[in-house]
């Protein structure tokens, strides 16, 4: 599967990350909750005087000295991350905040500075962008809910450091999912398939069905319990029968 764009929610982008996926040819697309507060950089601090009707949401302008010296270092990581030599968690803590003053670092931001501003005017110019990441992160949200109610154990993390583990938790979970996702989808064809229920639905209903629910499922099991009788715990001998127990199943006979 050939992927060229990634649907984020506000806390899913950042500075840097714009600045990576432009040189990595791959588009980050956020939902911003935020909108509201987010800045444009400016070309250039002339810029203030041009658009003074956009005070108010313009920032600092982008240090375009610093991509010229050290686009090549940049470049370089890149190059590293997406041939596999480098590892992605080694890279994100490498370009940490911690390591502000490395000059690739300061290179990819402002890189991202220039294309986080370019998305910005295109996502408030183009309603059709907002309506495309809005459903994309969307599905994304319901799948990782899914995910999220099947992989409970351990609080839904991957404790092992061991790859061969970590893969078949991974593989285990999205078998799951995608056991789910069959089964909701025989469950609805089935529905639908009762005339009395095939005209009912919308078009906005429709458009609504997802395989990628879950409140019917239980996860945990069923247990049957019968509370008339008695769990036989250890090498506890309960052939013998107290005399208030006999008592009690006398009176329940009579009555």
């Amino acid at each position: 599967m050939d992927l060229n764009a990634a649907y984020v929610d506000t806390h899913g982008q950042s500075t840097i990350g714009f600045g990576t996926c432009k040189l990595l040819d791959f588009k980050i697309l956020p939902r911003l909750k935020n909108i509201h507060k987010q800045k444009l950089y400016m070309v250039s601090d002339s810029d203030k005087d041009v658009y003074t009707n956009l005070t108010n949401i313009l920032k600092d302008s982008i240090q375009w000295k610093h991509i010229e010296e050290h686009y090549d270092e940049a470049i370089k990581h890149l190059v590293a991350l997406k041939t596999g030599l480098v590892e992605a968690d080694v890279f994100i803590k490498r370009f940490s905040k911690d390591n502000y003053k490395h000059p690739a670092y300061k290179a990819l931001c402002e890189i991202g500075k220039a294309a986080k501003t370019i998305f910005l005017c295109e996502y408030l110019q183009h309603e059709e962008l907002r309506i495309e990441i809005n459903e994309g992160v969307n599905i994304v949200e319901r799948l990782n809910s899914v995910m999220n109610f099947f992989f409970y154990g351990k609080l839904g993390e991957v404790n092992s450091n061991d790859p061969e583990e970590q893969e078949l938790s991974i593989l285990c979970l999205d078998l799951l999912q995608a056991c789910a996702v069959y089964i909701n989808t025989l469950l609805i064809q089935e529905i639908l398939s009762d005339p009395m229920w095939r005209n009912r639905p919308t078009p906005e209903d429709y458009r609504a069905l997802s395989p990628l629910i879950h409140s019917h499922f239980n996860p945990y099991g069923t247990f049957l319990l019968d509370l008339a009788k008695r769990l036989m715990i250890g090498n506890e001998d309960f052939t013998h029968i107290n005399a208030s127990q006999r008592e009690s199943e006398a009176i329940n006979q009579i009555a």
